[in-house]
């Protein structure tokens, strides 16, 4: 009859041409690539930014306690309003 069986699965994807991906992606391979960026770290500097990363995590970390007891304190204040409340009535 002339009638083609559509594979909507197959339909649904982008079939990229992977010769045209290949071009594409050796015009910006320098641009992903660190090997040649001019951009050399001691180690020194690299220890440095790992203390510093390190420091930061700790501080994050103790953030996050204190915003955890001072939600528990809110919490406790609230629970102690109500109870006065009850007995009061």
């Amino acid at each position: 009859m002339g009638h083609k069986i559509k594979d909507r699965v197959r339909e649904a994807y982008f079939l990229a041409d992977p010769d045209e991906l290949r071009k594409i992606y050796l015009r910006y391979i320098e641009h992903l690539s660190m090997k040649n960026s001019g951009v050399i770290y001691s180690s020194d500097e690299i220890r440095e930014l790992q203390r510093q990363n390190n420091r930061l995590c700790d501080t994050v970390t103790e953030m996050k306690k204190g915003a955890v007891g001072m939600e528990l304190t809110k919490l406790l204040l609230i629970a102690k309003d109500c109870l006065e409340k009850q007995n009061h009535e």
